[in-house]
């Protein structure tokens, strides 16, 4: 049986993986700017149809995943926040889904830190 991360498809793994190349250095700030950037590309996309919901929360669960398996580092309650918001893309469309507004406040707060 293949090992979690990797049943992910090679473009979402791709695609994280360059957004985490601060994770692999150990660098938390560095770790957080790129998820609030990356959330805020992702959203952008799926609001005007560029980017599946499903892919968009691949995206998000993927980084989760492999920032616990992969990585020692401690995000902010900002940026775990953001981060959960993000994995509920996959409710896109009903009232479960990731808030928009909230997603868009967390990532300024994290890059205004």
């Amino acid at each position: 049986m293949k090992p979690l991360l990797e049943s992910f498809p090679a473009d979402v793994q791709e695609f994280v993986k360059s957004v985490l190349k601060p994770a692999t250095r150990g660098e938390p700030r560095g770790v957080e700017i790129a998820l609030a950037e990356m959330s805020a590309t992702v959203l952008d996309r799926v609001e005007k149809d560029k980017l599946s919901p499903q892919k968009a929360d691949d995206y998000f669960s993927f980084l989760y995943m492999f920032l616990d398996e992969k990585t020692d580092v401690d995000l902010s309650d900002a940026a775990q926040d953001l981060l959960m918001e993000g994995m509920l893309f996959h409710d896109w469309g009903t009232p479960f889904a990731p808030d928009p507004s909230l997603m868009r406040e967390l990532s300024g707060r994290i890059l205004k830190q």
